[in-house]
């Protein structure tokens, strides 16, 4: 099937949609934007934002796993835009990782006697602007309270930060564009968006699974970061 095929044949496809199951006035208001002539140009883009709305409308997936892309005309000099299903390799530099450590208890640490909490935070750590303008101390909490560095893609992460006799292991890390939190008031509720490849719902990995990937990724290309 050409494009113009695959575009009437989709078309179609949401026609029978909305004649054989019961769709919501704002379900059938994306429908209707989905198939107006000025979105073409993003076709396959709209398509999957299109698949992602309707993955928790009842019995719609009969219809939108028969759906079709067009195929994609590639310019060799504009790079395709970054999709979560991409191999990790693929990974924009401008993407920012955040790396969660936590605190080793020293040998003097007892639960009645941490010699370090209130210590002043190590410099390498982020700290949060504070918008209020509020003198904020950043110091070191409990055994619980954790800490970060956010860099770009490719940094290499230290697995311990020793700030003279405080030490601190790496817990893990995170993509925060590869996550895509949703909004609360969405239908996700907060959650991490579902990965939506040819209709298909991928398993998202964990920050302990994306770490171990992430350094897997580090170790490929040790000798060209």
């Amino acid at each position: 099937m050409d494009d113009e095929e695959i575009k009437w044949a989709n078309a179609a496809e949401l026609g029978h949609m909305t004649q054989q199951i019961t769709l919501s006035k704002e379900d059938q208001a994306r429908i209707s934007e989905f198939l107006v002539i000025k979105n073409e140009t993003n076709y396959n883009q709209n398509l999957e934002k299109l698949k992602e709305h309707f993955l928790s409308v009842p019995n719609s997936k009969y219809f939108i796993d028969n759906l079709k892309k067009i195929n994609p005309k590639i310019n060799p000099k504009i790079k395709l835009e970054w999709q979560r299903w991409f191999p990790i390799e693929d990974t924009p530099s401008t993407h920012i990782l955040h790396a969660s450590y936590l605190r080793i208890p020293s040998t003097q640490f007892s639960f009645k006697n941490d010699p370090h909490i209130g210590l002043p935070m190590p410099d390498i750590f982020y700290r949060a602007e504070n918008i209020l303008g509020a003198n904020i101390n950043y110091t070191i909490g409990n055994l619980e309270t954790f800490y970060y560095i956010l860099r770009p893609f490719g940094y290499k992460f230290p697995t311990v930060v020793l700030d003279g006799k405080i030490q601190f292991r790496l817990f893990d890390i995170s993509n925060p564009h590869y996550v895509k939190l949703s909004h609360r008031d969405s239908r996700w509720k907060g959650e991490p968006t579902p990965i939506i490849k040819d209709g298909k719902v991928i398993p998202i990995m964990t920050d302990k699974e994306y770490m171990a990937a992430y350094k897997q990724y580090l170790f490929r290309n040790r000798n060209k970061l």
